[in-house]
């Protein structure tokens, strides 16, 4: 999500959707509908577990003390105290071909862009990394 007034909400709404809608629908369904065990399909998953939230675009303000603009800065603070830990630590900063690759469809780091540098490539990998470590769990 963008650290913004808008995706902060967005967050919370899509949360709640997911944890009172999609999970308790579902549940409410297997439950009452008389579904045998035999016909649930071996990847249904009961509960929706949140990997993270990855804080997206953030754009850089050179010689800031956070080193984001003011408005990422005080939304990314309010976003770790809402989400605590669900708030990965790995940050994606605004760059270059990011929007470019997800509108191709491509993984960022493998865009064939001019643009798409090492420093690109490792902040996606970083942020990779640490959602996989939180879904492995």
């Amino acid at each position: 999500m963008i650290p913004d007034a808008l995706s902060s909400r967005g967050v919370t709404h899509f949360r709640n959707l997911v944890q009172n809608k999609i999970d308790t629908k579902l549940a409410f369904l297997r439950t009452t509908g008389s579904i045998a065990d035999k016909d649930v399909p071996v990847n249904f998953v009961p509960t929706t577990r949140l990997a993270g939230i990855v804080q997206f675009l953030v754009k850089s303000a050179g010689n800031a003390a956070s080193g984001y603009t003011n408005l990422h800065t005080e939304q990314m603070a309010a976003l770790r105290r809402a989400w605590k830990t669900d708030v990965i630590t790995s940050v994606g900063k605004h760059m270059i071909r990011i929007p470019e690759a997800v509108s191709a469809g491509w993984p960022v780091w493998n865009w064939p862009g001019a643009n798409t540098n090492y420093a690109l490539k490792k902040m996606m990998r970083s942020i990779c990394s640490e959602l996989k470590i939180r879904i492995d769990m």
